[in-house]
């Protein structure tokens, strides 16, 4: 059917520009094409896999670009708020485990975070996951046995 069809050429044109993005330079060739992926996601009517290519190549410019992230942040709530209606739309057809469905509650956060706002840096924080207790030599040894 005509939907079948535009529907996989959807999927497949973002799976292109998500492959493009992704590359040295690939930025420059997807970021033109940023509205319609927008548009695609905020239609009602993408797909898993076409949803999926869309949250990867946002992600891969917004990661390249504090520009993109900017014009972004306005829609955050509205890109967010399509992939958890496609997310929970699978969860009444296929049940909250299926593999779709933790994809894509996974994109919703993704998106949350890379376009949410800033998280303020602490300046004693070296990374370094503190220690609440002290190590004990037989925790510190290697088990040998396979």
């Amino acid at each position: 059917t005509t939907m079948t069809v535009g529907s996989e050429c959807t999927a497949w044109s973002l799976k292109v520009l998500q492959m493009l993005a992704c590359k040295a330079g690939g930025q420059a060739m997807v970021e033109p094409f940023l509205p319609d992926i927008v548009e695609a996601m905020l239609s009602g009517s993408i797909t898993f896999n076409a949803c999926e290519a869309a949250c990867a190549t946002i992600s891969f410019l917004v990661a390249g670009s504090v520009r993109i992230t900017a014009s972004l942040r306005p829609i955050k709530s509205r890109l967010v708020r399509a992939v958890q209606l496609l997310s929970w739309a699978f969860v009444e057809a296929e049940g909250s485990d299926c593999r779709k469905v933790k994809s894509l509650q996974a994109w919703v956060s993704v998106l949350a975070d890379i376009l949410g706002d800033p998280r303020p840096l602490v300046d004693d924080d070296d990374g370094m996951v503190p220690v609440d207790k002290e190590l004990k030599e037989e925790d510190m040894q290697v088990s040998t046995a396979l």
